[in-house]
């Protein structure tokens, strides 16, 4: 059972600090949730000093990915990114329902900036769908998206644009005459 159950605008947050066994048994007898966000933490405590007492800050999260857990808002999501023209070029082969994405979602990130446009031509089911999906950005990761674009549209890279430009995995180069390669 959920630790804390929030009323938001975007409908309900459940917070767990309990393992939930069998994720695809707990989504089924609840049909309400569409995508599940997993929030891994170090052991590592922030903490703020000030004079003797020292300050715990709330934890930040060490990873944070998404599962589409149902196959209409997999469907939804799909039909979304076909309205992108780049989207298949950009991540060949990504299938919503399969992959559990990770922040910041760059997948998201590429459809925010026309999303309300987009959504449009959607069914007004897949609409209501997608919706959820960048309520859920709206606070956190657009903020962070429109960074981004306004960093990329200067010509300039920082360390807010890093998780934007390469991925664990990928292979960077030094740029010199006999490179040296590194990975992520």
């Amino acid at each position: 059972m959920a630790d804390n159950i929030h009323h938001t605008d975007i409908g309900l947050q459940l917070i767990f600090s309990r393992p939930i066994r069998n994720i695809d048994m707990f989504v089924a007898q609840n049909p309400y949730i569409q995508f599940v966000v997993y929030k891994e933490y170090t052991r590592d405590l922030e903490t703020g000093e000030s004079g003797f007492d020292v300050e715990i800050l709330p934890p930040t999260p060490s990873r944070e990915t998404m599962a589409i857990v149902t196959a209409s808002m997999s469907a939804a999501l799909e039909e979304m990114s076909t309205t992108y023209p780049r989207f298949l070029k950009a991540f060949p082969g990504f299938d919503f329902h399969i992959h559990e994405f990770e922040a910041p979602y760059l997948c998201l990130f590429h459809m925010q900036e026309t999303w309300e446009k987009n959504i449009l031509v959607l069914p007004s089911e897949h609409q209501e769908l997608v919706s959820i999906v960048f309520d859920f950005l709206a606070e956190r990761y657009i903020p962070l998206y429109k960074k981004a674009r306004e960093i990329l549209r200067l010509g300039k890279v920082s360390n807010t644009l890093m998780p934007f430009l390469v991925q664990p995995g990928h292979i960077v180069t030094d740029g010199k005459e006999t490179p040296t390669c590194y990975m992520v």
